[in-house]
This record gives structure tokens, sequence and C-alpha cells, in this order.
């Protein structure tokens, strides 16, 4: 029995830091307004903790996304510059075509490594789907030159025609390309050809 009254006595001494005594009240009710004040402490502290890491969490969230920004802007500046030459791995080209029997069309074209585009009179497939065919134009050539990539870059390429392409006033050299930049204009037969690269990612 003094044992139990002993561990009784303890047991009040240790939770007198949570709540204050009340002679009136049971050691029942003590310890349950003792559990109670340490449950609502406890919760306290938890919530604290969880917007603690709640704030972290967020930090590193912004920190991921200006990073993520930094990058794309980064990519950005190095691989869509218009200037660059067609420096891509792979490149499509918007040609649209100012003057001659074919002014105002626009012809999508998608050059790649040992797959160039053909431009000429004729009017076989691989000038009508995939390259630029205008067999209404005299002064154009059957095969008059060809779209290439090669060499990190986009070329034309004049086959020997028999009018020639003019770039800049000046008559191409046959068999010889030209790199290509992005607003370049070349004329074959009557037609001024417009270039502009389109980025394939």
């Amino acid at each position: 029995m003094s044992k139990v009254i002993e561990n009784s006595v303890q047991e009040q001494n240790e939770v007198t830091n949570y709540v204050d005594v009340d002679e009136n009240i049971t050691i029942e009710e003590y310890l349950q307004i003792c559990g109670q004040q340490i449950q609502e402490e406890f919760n306290f502290h938890v919530e604290s903790e969880v917007k603690k890491l709640q704030g972290g969490l967020v930090a590193v969230e912004e920190e991921l996304l200006r990073t993520h920004t930094s990058l794309l802007e980064s990519d950005g500046k190095e691989n869509s510059s218009p200037n660059s030459g067609g420096d891509y791995k792979q490149m499509d080209l918007m040609i649209t075509v100012k003057g001659g029997a074919y002014d105002g069309s626009v012809h999508h074209l998608k050059p790649r490594v040992r797959a160039p585009c053909f431009l000429g009179r004729s009017t076989s497939r691989k000038f009508r789907d995939k390259g630029i065919s205008m067999p209404q134009d005299g002064e154009i050539s059957t095969t008059h030159g060809k779209f290439e990539v090669k060499d990190k870059g986009v070329y034309y390429c004049d086959l020997g025609s028999t009018n020639g392409t003019l770039y800049e006033n000046r008559l191409l050299e046959g068999n010889k390309p030209l790199k290509l930049k992005d607003g370049l204009v070349i004329q074959v037969g009557a037609g001024h050809l417009h270039i502009k690269f389109q980025p394939v990612y």
C-alpha cells in the first residue's frame, strides 16, 4: 500500500510541470488534464515542424524552377539563333517564292544528312514530294540545284544548271555549296527564293 502511495506521489510530482495542482480533483482527472496538455504541446510542436518542412520544400521548388528556367534560356540562346547558319542537328526550311510563275508559293523542305532536297523543272516524285518542282519556269534546269545537310550546316548547291543561281547578284559556282542562313535569298529562273530556318527539336 505504501508503495502505491509512493508511486502516486511521484507521478503527481512529475506532472506538476504541466498543470497547477488542485486538491479538489482526483488523480484520474488530474492525469486526464495533463494528458490533454501534453497532447496540445505535442500537436503544437508537430505543426511547427511541418511548417518548417513546408517552407523548406517551397524554397527547394523555387530554386529548381529558377534553375530550370535558366537552363531553358541558355539552351534557347545556343540553339535558336536565326543567324546560326543552320548549326542544328536537324533543320527544316520554309522557302517562299517571290516573282515569276510561282510567286507566293511556300515550300516546306526537310533536308537531312545523305537525303538532300532537289530543286528543278522535273515533276518526278522526289521533286514534287520532297523538293521544289517548277516546271512552268523555262529558265530553270530539270535538275537545277539541291538543299543538303553536312558539316553541321544547311547548304544550297547549284548542280551545274544552264542559267545558274544568283546570290547577291552574282552567279554561284556550279557544284560549290553555299552555306545558308536565316533570311538569305537566292534567285533561280524568274523566282527569288526567301529562306527561313525552322529548327527541329
